[in-house]
């Protein structure tokens, strides 16, 4: 049977200016101008059996994101046939959506898809989103082709209803510290349509269900116990009626980020066991409308992640605020100053790495100072997301000093970048001298995969990849005089390194004798002497008539 999903388009602009295709790969970066995104067979053709292809697309712009408007999507079924969509970079990231066969048929935990209109969009700070598909080895579909482009809003746009609030997946998680006072923001409720946290969070916490979640997270800035209150009513201010909350705390981590890539340490079974809490440290599955969550021994620069659920479903309020005085001794207190975190280049001679601010005040306008790693001082204006987040990118590897979003009270940080060590040659070495008209034989000893760029006396510039033992025999083929090698470079995975290394194979001279008698005549008895005159250190064979002999010269 021929299953087409149809997601109809709502906008009269659909002219695209460049073609994304998957089997292309890498990152991608895209504009405010609409591209076609499709499958490796393009807009004609079926996409191919045993494809396994990824690719992240970006925006080109601080504070945007990527989104995708689905034309058409096609793919045999769920199980054989299957494109899965993740926020951010990598597929670490929480899964946006995953697409395969009829729709319909797909259980909500295996399918999250966005609900609330044509537009799947990243939530990452990054505004990325990165995209795997998957066929096995028999029926291949038209796959699809949808509209990708970026966007300055935060998941995406919307043509049916109000997109959900931004901190409705971990990915778009808010930050809350005890300086601002108490935390309230409404609750994800019945009509914002959003799926319930998947079963990596019901089936390793107390929580039967996770209905309408909320994420937060908090950063350590004293250390000791903190306590928090999490309260939920229909109205403001803890007015009106109170609604059933629950919560999960994980921690530590060393990063919000880290905090979205795994909440769980194994997994557990609930219908025999109820205990298995993964990285949890405190839940609560109770009907009651106020909770208590604690962090029994926090430590400066810890990161902890909330994820607050609204069981009952009506519109309302949560609020969050710490409650432990910690002026006492023991007690310790959040911290509401500015973090960064790296993200490395991908390799050391590129310029894709990016330094993400974060605990910034929403959609405001900043000027983020720092110095770079030659010294030279620079001054960055952007404005923070919906999430108080900027991302400064275009960065190389090194040092980045004095980062200062100018938040009073706030010192300046520093960030190093780094990238994976160049490649190198660990060794080259050869069969010697050898004779005319034989082989000569060099072996290269590197960095396995890495491309080689070297000359020879007789072959001048060549290549050569180093296998996976990270080696190379390079051959000269019955040559006449004597062969240098010389290694010029190393390459791999787009870094790059000078190489000198450099070493001879020479010619052994053909060994010559001549013989010759000292003296002539000789009479009967007396004593035959020759000279044998020729190579030194050469062994001759001669024969007296009374078999073979031998002497070294």
């Amino acid at each position: 049977m021929k299953i087409i999903i149809q997601f109809i388009a709502f906008c009269s602009f659909c002219m695209t200016t460049a073609q994304i295709n998957i089997s292309d790969g890498g990152i991608v970066r895209v504009g405010q101008n609409e591209a076609s995104f499709v499958d490796s067979g393009g807009t004609q053709g079926n996409y191919r059996s045993n494809e396994n292809y990824q690719i992240t697309i970006c925006p080109n712009s601080i504070g945007n994101y990527v989104q995708l408007e689905f034309l058409s999507f096609e793919t045999e079924n769920l199980l054989t046939d299957l494109m899965t969509i993740y926020n951010g970079k990598n597929t670490n990231g929480s899964i946006i959506a995953s697409f395969g066969g009829d729709l319909e048929a797909i259980p909500q935990e295996l399918f999250p898809v966005v609900p609330w209109g044509n537009y799947i969009a990243s939530t990452d700070p990054s505004g990325c989103i990165t995209i795997k598909f998957d066929s096995d080895n028999s029926i291949s579909k038209p796959g699809w082709e949808a509209i990708v482009n970026s966007t300055p809003s935060f998941g995406g746009n919307n043509f049916n209803r109000l997109p959900p609030p931004d901190n409705s997946v971990c990915g778009g998680a808010g930050a809350f510290c005890a300086d601002a006072g108490v935390l309230e923001f409404e609750n994800v409720n019945e009509e914002d349509g959003v799926p319930n946290a998947g079963s990596e969070i019901t089936d390793n916490t107390c929580l039967d269900q996770a209905p309408r979640p909320a994420w937060y997270f908090v950063e350590i800035g004293k250390a000791g116990l903190i306590e928090f209150e999490i309260a939920q009513t229909t109205g403001p201010g803890g007015t009106g009626t109170g609604l059933d909350v629950d919560f999960v705390l994980w921690g530590p981590f060393s990063n919000p980020s880290d905090a979205c890539i795994d909440f769980t340490l194994g997994d557990c079974n609930k219908s025999v066991e109820h205990d298995c809490t993964g990285t949890a440290i405190d839940c609560s599955y109770s009907p009651e409308d106020v909770e208590t969550a604690t962090i029994p021994n926090a430590q400066i620069g810890e990161f902890y992640m909330f994820l607050i659920t609204n069981f009952d479903g009506p519109a309302g309020y949560i609020t969050l605020s710490q409650t432990n005085d910690s002026s006492l001794p023991g007690n310790g207190s959040t911290d509401c100053c500015p973090f960064e975190e790296a993200v490395n280049p991908s390799s050391c001679n590129a310029t894709d790495g990016e330094i993400q601010i974060s605990l910034l005040s929403p959609n405001t306008n900043y000027t983020i100072n720092y110095i770079d790693p030659t010294g030279t001082p620079q001054s960055v204006p952007a404005t923070s997301n919906a999430s108080g987040q900027i991302v400064i990118t275009g960065l190389g590897v090194g040092t980045y000093t004095d980062i200062d979003a100018g938040v009073p009270g706030c010192t300046p940080d520093t960030i190093v970048l780094s990238a994976g060590a160049p490649p190198s040659v660990t060794n080259l070495s050869s069969n010697g001298a050898i004779c005319l008209g034989d082989d000569a034989v060099f072996t290269i000893q590197g960095t396995p995969g890495s491309t080689v760029n070297y000359t020879t006396t007789s072959g001048g510039a060549q290549t050569t990849v180093l296998n996976g033992l990270g080696s190379a025999i390079i051959t000269s083929v019955a040559f006449t005089a004597d062969e240098t090698i010389v290694l010029n470079q190393i390459s791999f995975a787009g870094c790059d390194a000078t190489l000198t290394d450099t070493i001879t194979v020479t010619i052994i001279p053909v060994a010559s004798a001549d013989a010759s008698i000292r003296t002539s005549p000789i009479c009967e008895g007396e004593t035959a002497i020759f000279d044998i005159v020729g190579t030194p250190n050469t062994t001759v064979t001669y024969n007296l008539g009374a078999g073979n002999l031998t002497t070294t010269l």
